[in-house]
């Protein structure tokens, strides 16, 4: 009995250590989780009080800046409130302006108006002067008509007569034309016998002279006429000077002419 108390007793005695340990163990967690608090803890004040200090610095700041939008807002009103003053006195003078514009349109209309009304009653006694003026000239024309119609009867009498007279005229010219064209066409021949003689034209050349001519061709010239002779030296036409018979002289046509140039004529024989 007395050896199971003493077990007991040294059992309760290593309980007790155990446990008085375990209270160490446990006073030494308590002393640093106290000391890490309080170290967090000034941290945290610390913290806040920073804090605090920023948000105070920065509602100073946002209050002047409100402060500074404000008046802005405030001088920006009372110039928009100028302005709209300004621009409200600027309209009324132009209301004042535009009503008497209206006036004056006011005005301007009734007097159309009243020309408007003289116009009717001219257009009302221009339809009475056209009314009378289309029945003259009705009467008018129904008496026009009738002479017109008279002056075409007497128009196509005097055309009958023209007529006849025109046939008879007509045989008497075809007669006259007939003995007129017999007598016409003896004329013609004798006229073509003429020109057939009169148109008889030679050519001739020859080698050039120093002493412009006289060449000699191999028939007369008609009339001795010097405008029925054509001269030409290579192809360059050249003055005549004078014509006799078979004998033709040119004139100086400012150069030399020899034996190496071709002197053409071209003439009418008698």
């Amino acid at each position: 009995m007395a050896l199971i108390k003493i077990k007991q007793v040294q059992g309760l005695t290593s309980d007790l250590s155990v446990l008085t340990s375990v209270d160490g163990s446990i006073e030494t967690r308590i002393s640093t989780e106290e000391s890490t608090r309080l170290s967090a803890d000034g941290s945290l004040t610390s913290r806040v009080s920073t804090e605090e200090s920023v948000r105070a610095s920065a509602d100073a700041s946002l209050e002047t800046k409100i402060s500074t939008d404000i008046s802005a807002a405030n001088s920006n009103i009372d110039a928009d409130v100028s302005s709209i003053d300004v621009r409200v006195s600027t309209a009324e003078s132009d209301i004042v302006v535009l009503e008497g514009d209206v006036t004056s349109i006011d005005t301007r209309i009734a007097g159309v108006e009243g020309s408007v009304a003289n116009l009717d009653g001219d257009l009302s006694t221009e339809e009475s002067v056209r009314a009378s003026a289309d029945a003259s000239i009705v009467t008018a024309y129904t008496s026009a008509d009738g002479s017109l119609e008279t002056r075409l009867s007497l128009e196509e009498d005097a055309l009958d007569t023209e007529e006849s007279v025109r046939a008879s005229a007509d045989a008497s010219i075809v007669t006259a034309y007939l003995a007129g064209d017999s007598s016409l066409d003896i004329r013609v021949d004798a006229l073509e016998a003429a020109i057939i003689e009169d148109d008889e034209f030679f050519v001739e050349t020859f080698a050039g002279t120093p002493v412009l001519g006289p060449y000699t061709l191999a028939n007369s010239v008609q009339d001795n006429e010097v405008e029925l002779v054509w001269a030409y030296v290579n192809g360059v036409s050249v003055e005549v000077a004078t014509v006799a018979g078979t004998q033709v002289t040119l004139t100086n046509p400012g150069y030399a002419i020899d034996a190496n140039d071709t002197v053409k004529f071209h003439y009418q024989s008698a």
